[in-house]
């Protein structure tokens, strides 16, 4: 004997696979998991780029971080440094204004520090007066790189080459 399904039946079914698809195609990635229930989110980026084509995509990167950290609820604190080959693409001279407004744009957010590695622009023959004025010339960054890394601070590094 056969059992029949009857429509009321195949109708709710449908509307759960339905709801089932449409809530899993049309969900938000978020970080929840990975974010806990971290209130800030201590980034130091260390930028030690041989070429200055992909500096543009990483900056927009870190802003979309900085973004999406605060729309999950979570205060960003970043540190930017800029150390090696990378310190010669953030001075008036090679920066084209796109780039500068990056800066600008990034230096103007709360809890961003962007920074320069004067041992690098030393060992590069950069002038300290050339670095963007956003950016703030410090010592050496793999100091930076320690104290900000330390646990008493406890930045994570996310390194960019």
């Amino acid at each position: 004997m056969k059992k029949r399904i009857n429509l009321k039946t195949m109708l709710v079914a449908f509307s759960l696979a339905l709801t089932c698809l449409t809530t899993t195609a049309f969900a938000v990635p978020n970080d929840s998991v990975a974010l806990g229930d971290l209130t800030e989110g201590k980034i130091l980026f260390d930028i030690n780029l041989s070429t200055p084509e992909s500096l543009p995509l990483y900056l927009n990167v870190i802003k979309e971080t900085y973004d999406g950290l605060e729309a999950q609820g979570v205060t960003p604190d970043f540190v930017i440094a800029f150390r090696g080959p990378a310190v010669s693409f953030i001075t008036y001279e090679a920066s084209d204004a796109a780039l500068e407004t990056q800066i600008v744009t990034l230096a103007g957010l709360n809890g961003v520090r962007i920074e320069a590695c004067s041992v690098a622009t030393r060992l590069f023959g950069i002038d300290n007066a050339d670095i963007l004025a956003d950016i703030n010339v410090v010592g050496n960054t793999f100091i930076s790189a320690a104290g900000f890394g330390s646990s008493t601070k406890g930045y994570a590094t996310v390194t960019i080459m």
